[in-house]
This record gives structure tokens, sequence and C-alpha cells, in this order.
């Protein structure tokens, strides 16, 4: 099969947020994949745009929100010259989305991770047969396995993501006790989690503002205290990692998704203990990881998991070879692709 030339339209960057690590897997897969990958930044003019039309061009990923009506319609005689347009969208972006009448012309089709449960505003917005689910996923180059058998286990509890999200509950009262608690060794890393990330953070923040993305890039970096090629190695070394999603309380999820994080976990061979989101149990199996619907049931699982080192380590076996199997980035960029040649994809699924 001869590669495929594939334009990316970078997410948004605002911060250090999931769109930094969804872009560099894109990257990472189409790039390993042996496909030509062709990056082209969120901010570009709308001449850079129409150049455009004048390129080569089989799949165009787009991960922002396209937000006048001269871009759409550059985006409209790509689709007709035969690029295939793959548009992610949210519920914001069915905000910006809704008022366009072109929906329908511009892009083959619209994906997210968002599952069904959740996608009714955005099915409404760009109609029933044109959203598919293209769920999160782990990247290849830097979740990989490096211990199932716990030879090198240096804490009790990992968690690896920002401080300061919609999920302030977690912090204090969940993962604060365990800080708290005697003789427990917690690595919780990431953005917000110490002083010295703020100034980084201005500077980000200060980088956006004047449209300077290398610095803000470079910056971006900087502030994960535990660098991507090391996150294996934190929850390989960790007994227990966690995970919780975007949400106001446990049991409380108003944009549906399974996060990147369950899968990076799992990938790189560690114990995951999750809030629970219904949708998981479409992709892996419940012998896989343990989940908790209430904080009694997050110690209650605690409390077994640390004290049964079979299952753990069995939990590491089955989980690791399910994502590197089925949920790598990699794995995502075969739906997509199955899809531009008319095929059934294996994972994205949608409402029909």
């Amino acid at each position: 099969m001869k590669p495929y030339n594939i334009y990316y339209v970078t997410g948004t960057r605002s911060g250090i947020g999931a769109h930094t690590f969804i872009d560099l897997a894109w990257k990472n897969a189409i790039q390993s994949a042996g496909h030509i990958y062709n990056e082209i930044p969120s901010n570009m003019g709308i001449e850079a745009w129409e150049h455009l039309l004048k390129l080569d061009i089989d799949i165009l990923l787009i991960q922002n929100y396209p937000s006048c009506k001269e871009y759409i319609q550059v985006l409209v005689l790509l689709k007709k010259r035969g690029v295939f347009i793959a548009h992610v969208i949210d519920n914001e972006g069915g905000n910006v989305l809704g008022s366009n009448e072109l929906n329908d012309a511009y892009a083959s089709i619209f994906f997210g991770e968002i599952e069904l449960e959740g996608a009714s505003k955005i099915i409404k917005t760009v109609g029933v047969d044109n959203y598919w689910v293209l769920p999160c996923a782990a990247d290849g180059r830097f979740h990989t396995v490096t211990d199932l058998h716990e030879t090198s286990i240096t804490h009790d509890f990992a968690f690896l993501g920002s401080r300061r999200t919609n999920k302030s509950y977690a912090f204090s009262e969940y993962m604060r006790p365990l800080i708290n608690r005697k003789g427990i060794k917690c690595n919780f890393n990431g953005p917000y989690w110490s002083f010295k990330d703020y100034p980084l953070a201005f500077v980000q923040r200060l980088s956006n503002k004047f449209n300077l993305s290398k610095i803000s890039r470079s910056v971006a970096f900087k502030r994960l205290t535990v660098p991507l090629e090391l996150e294996r190695e934190a929850y390989a070394k960790a007994l227990i990692s966690l995970n919780f999603h975007e949400r106001d309380k446990v049991g409380h999820q108003d944009h549906i998704i399974v996060n990147g994080r369950t899968f990076k976990v799992l990938a790189s061979g560690g114990v995951l203990l999750t809030d629970r989101v219904l949708p998981m149990e479409r992709y892996l199996d419940k012998n896989e990881y343990c989940t908790f619907e209430t904080i009694e049931e997050f110690f209650e699982k605690i409390s077994y998991l640390m004290s049964n080192r079979a299952d753990r380590i069995r939990m590491r076996e089955l989980g690791s070879k399910r994502v590197h199997n089925e949920h790598l980035q990699l794995h995502r960029l075969q739906d997509l692709i199955a899809v531009f040649n008319s095929k059934q994809p294996r994972h994205m699924h949608r409402s029909f």
C-alpha cells in the first residue's frame, strides 16, 4: 500500500492538556505507519489555507474549528477535489459549527472522543450519519511495557495529570487522604502540582497571546515534571495508578468519554484504579482494571489491590496486552483509514 499524504491541523494550545499529547500521538502514529505527515498550525492565515488547494492531499485531519466562512469555503473545494476531510468535534465545537450551513459540504466525517451516550448535541448539529466515535488511545512510542512483575516498585500510588481541572474533587476527597497517610509514597505529578509551575504557566499564556507557538510548545513540555518518555516507568513502578475523568464528582459526567490516561496506564503495564465510566466495557474486559463509584469503594479497592499481588500481576499482563493489541493511536489511525477506504473500522462506531 502506498503511503498516504496526511495533513494534520493541530489543536488549539491554550495550556498543557490532552490536546498537546493527542497531536503528538497522531504524528507518531502517522509516521510509524509509513505515511507522510504534514503539520498545519491551528493559527494559520487564510492565504496559507488557500495554498492547500495546490497540494496533493489524501487526508486532511483537523483538530480545531475553522471559524470563518472563508476557511470553510477552502475546505468545501478540497472535498470536491477528493480530499478526505476528518474534523474533530465536541460539544463546544457544536456551538461553533451549529450556525454553519455548510457542515455537510465541507467534512467527509466528524469524529470525536465523546461516546454516543453523551453526543446528542453533536449529532443534532452534524447529522446522525456523520459523527463517528474515535476513542482515546495510548501513544505506542512512549507507552510501552517495562516491568510486569513488580521488580522495581518505588511508589504505592501514581497519578500524572494537572491538578487544576474539572476534577478538583479528586484531589480533595481521594488523593489528599493518600498523601497524608503515614508510610504511603505517592508520585502525583503534572501542571500545578508545584509552585514553580505557575511562572511557566504564565509564560505559556503570554506566548499563546502573541501566537508564539514554538515557545508555547517548548514551555508546555517543561511543565511536565515527569517527561513523556518516563511516564511508562512511573506507572510500572507504582503498585496502583489512579485515574479520574473530567467531571464535577464521581457518577456525574456530561461529556461521556473514556480518557487517554485509561489506556496509557494499561499500555505501560500499570495497575489501573479508575472512576467508572460505562463505555469502558466497550473497549476493555473487567478483569483488566479496577473501578470505583463511591469514596468507600475507592478505599475498599485500594485495600484489595495492595494485599493481592497475584491479582495485580494478572491485571498488568492482561491490560497491557489488550491495549497493545487494540488501543494504540496507531489502531485509531488504522480505523480512520478504513473509513477513508470505505471499510468497516474495528473500534470506531456511530449511531446506526
